[in-house]
């Protein structure tokens, strides 16, 4: 905790009376907070003027407007959406604080891929290509980086999942589209259920569509033709519900079917961070504690992305202290390797993951249009070898 006293505004309340005076406000602001203390000191006896009661009154009165201000301050510059990052100062940072362990390091980067989508805010990978949506556009391109083709769309791409068909499934904040491959056609289209829903994540898991309803703070499962089917609250076997304290609710459909969803917010003993559902919504298993070691999610909204490997490993993508990291793909969720870290994210952090056809990890730079790029060492040295 970071703590800042006003002893000058202590200082000057001399003479004000028997007793103590507290007044603290205290606000949180990523894994920081500020704490605000004004105490008169506790002097023994009586005023012998009501001119100096009268004064008293006032000096307490300005150290508790003081505080309230400063307080309301530091409210109204909370970045409640989290992508603003922790905002420490370089003294303080969290980045200096995650030790990584060398044979952990499994991943090297390459070429990474420069797409023309401004503003881009989603990405998925399937059947060779790499999809990148943003503002009224996805962008198409092949696995060495090449162009193949944009399509417009009605709204913005905040999540994209792509079916074997070459169908690709749409969230935007207010509703739903499916294309067809060809990008000519909409096959469906759909609104959000209620005004207050903001869609954040989409995932394909059968002939079933899971999108997270940020807005609700829900799960919403729905069939291909927009017919909602039931929902999730997070609320079965005695838990919690979801957590959710910026937009970060992420959902992605793993090899084994089951489809894991991101309770970003989940604290306290026993937590856990991903949860995993049948395509009917039944919760099987979570893991994934709160932690600032290397096999724990840092602070609040983590991981803001999921994705799966081939062998089925789980890819997770932290804010706060930038990691990409990957997990066993059992219920326990032990750590195998870490992709990249602070030291080689700097102030960036991963957006959203995806895996291509090559088992390469994909991570789409927030407020850029670059995606990084991510092999298994091994593979790179066996490349470099031929």
């Amino acid at each position: 905790m970071i703590e800042y006293v006003c002893s000058d505004a202590v200082r000057r309340l001399d003479k004000v009376g028997s007793g103590l005076i507290e007044r603290r406000v205290t606000s949180r602001q990523g894994v920081g907070s500020m704490t605000l203390t004004a105490h008169p000191n506790a002097l023994t006896g009586t005023l012998r003027t009501r001119r100096g009661s009268i004064i008293a009154n006032i000096a307490i009165a300005l150290v508790i407007i003081v505080a309230i201000v400063a307080a309301f301050l530091a409210i109204w510059g909370m970045d409640i959406t989290g992508k603003q990052g922790n905002k420490l100062g370089g003294e303080f940072t969290l980045n200096s604080t995650r030790e990584i362990a060398d044979h952990l390091m499994q991943w090297q980067e390459v070429s990474p891929i420069d797409s023309a989508i401004k503003s881009p805010r989603s990405l998925a990978a399937a059947g060779g290509k790499i999809y990148v949506g943003g503002d009224d556009m996805i962008g198409i391109y092949a696995e060495d980086g090449r162009e193949i083709d944009t399509w417009k769309i009605d709204g913005k791409a905040v999540a994209l999942d792509v079916g074997e068909d070459g169908s690709v499934y749409v969230a935007t904040p207010g509703g739903v589209i499916i294309l067809a491959a060809d990008g000519e056609s909409v096959k469906a289209k759909w609104d959000a259920p209620e005004a207050k829903s903001v869609f954040v994540s989409i995932a394909l898991a059968g002939n079933r569509l899971f999108v997270t309803d940020y807005g609700r703070r829900e799960v919403l499962i729905y069939d291909l033709h927009g017919k909602l089917l039931r929902t999730i609250d997070g609320k079965s076997d005695g838990q919690g519900g979801f957590n959710l304290p910026s937009p970060y609710f992420y959902t992605a459909t793993g090899n084994d079917g089951l489809v894991r969803v991101v309770n970003t917010g989940a604290t306290g003993r026993g937590a856990k961070r991903i949860e995993a559902y049948t395509v009917e919504g039944e919760r099987k298993f979570a893991w994934g504690k709160e932690g600032e070691d290397i096999e724990g999610f840092c602070g609040c909204c983590n991981p803001v992305a999921i994705a799966f490997l081939p062998n089925g490993e789980v890819v997770t993508a932290e804010k706060t202290m930038p990691t990409i990291k990957v997990f066993s793909p059992d219920r326990d969720g032990a750590i195998v390797s870490v992709v990249a870290g602070p030291k080689q994210f700097g102030k960036s952090l991963a957006e959203d993951l995806a895996v291509d056809s090559k088992g390469r990890i994909l991570a789409l730079v927030l407020k850029t249009s670059r995606i990084r790029v991510f092999q298994r060492k091994i593979q790179v040295s066996n490349e470099n070898s031929n």
